[in-house]
Order: C-alpha cells, then structure tokens, then sequence
C-alpha cells in the first residue's frame, strides 16, 4: 500500500483539529494554571495544523498525483481509520472523554502516549511513501509531533515538582 502525500497531510491536519478539541476540553474542564497550560496546548495544535496545512500547500500538482494505483482507495480508508479511530479520537463530547482522569498530570500523561502513537503512525506511513520528497515532508511531521512530546513531558515534570 502506498500513501500520497496529500492525504498524510490532510490526516495530520485533522490529528492537529482533534488535539485542540481535546485540549481546549480539558481548559474547560481544569482550574488554576492547568486552564492556562492546556488552552497554550490547544494553540501549539493550531500551529502545527496551519504549519502541516503549509507543507499540504508547497507541494507542486505532479506531486499530488498518486505514484502507485489504488482503485479502491484503500490507502486513504486506511488512513481515515487510523486517525478517526486510534489518535486523539474525540468521539462524542471530549468532555467525557477526559472524565476519568482526576489531575492535569494524568491528562499530560494520556497527551503523550497519543502523541507516541502519533509519531509511530507517521513512522510507518513514511515507510510506504514512493518520493522522497513525500518522506522528507513526512519527516517534518515526525519532528514537530516530537516536539509536542518534549514541550508535554516537560509541562508534566513540572507539574510533578510543584512548579506548574
């Protein structure tokens, strides 16, 4: 199976939309500083969303030709499934979604097994683009999905000393 880039972009997109919506519900669910710090969550999303949205963007009308054929569009149902059902799924109100955690920490926590699961998915779409060109757009995403780990793993260690 092989993917164009396109639709990886459009997908990061959409995990970008999704995050938001996660983050901007844990604001509304949240006091004190964690309001501040998952409401900045929610912004860096909309960052990504509009930096992955100017890749989808730079990329010439040749490539957005698929390289490979793919008749029954399975590539992109693949696609649809992983996000709508694997990465910061909000199915339903993301308000209940988020009712069984009891602190910011654990949040944080969650945020950062997804954003896990997101680099591993993009790892592995990577793998199965045709032009390097694609794959090194690809690598752009992996670098700025690490960064949301970092910049999460450090919101969640301060957190844990006290600092927030």
């Amino acid at each position: 199976m092989s993917f164009i880039a396109e639709e990886v972009f459009e997908m990061a997109e959409q995990l970008e939309r999704n995050g938001r919506e996660f983050y901007r519900a844990a604001a509304l669910g949240s006091e004190g500083d964690a309001v501040e710090l998952f409401n900045r969550l929610a912004d860096m999303e909309k960052r990504h969303e509009d930096i992955f949205h100017g890749m989808r963007n730079e990329r010439t009308p040749e490539e957005s030709i698929p390289s490979t054929a793919d008749p029954d569009d399975l590539a992109n149902k693949y696609l649809r499934s992983m996000v709508e059902g694997k990465i910061f799924h909000l199915a339903g109100d993301p308000k209940k979604k988020l009712s069984g955690f009891k602190s910011p920490e654990e949040i944080l926590k969650y945020a950062i097994s997804l954003e896990k699961e997101a680099i591993a998915f993009y790892v592995g779409i990577k793998d199965s683009m045709s032009r390097e060109a694609d794959r090194d757009r690809i690598d752009e995403i992996i670098s700025e999905e690490k960064s949301h780990v970092v910049d999460l793993t450090e919101q969640l260690n301060n957190y844990q000393k006290g600092e927030k």
